[in-house]
């Protein structure tokens, strides 16, 4: 579980999803 959490693919999903969320709350103001 741990390892999963050090992976570099499990950052890079984490920060893709991060950069989603930031772009629609930007775009909803």
């Amino acid at each position: 579980m741990f390892n999963t959490w050090d992976s570099p693919s499990y950052k890079n999903k984490y920060r893709e999803i991060y950069n989603f969320n930031f772009y629609r709350a930007a775009s909803n103001q």
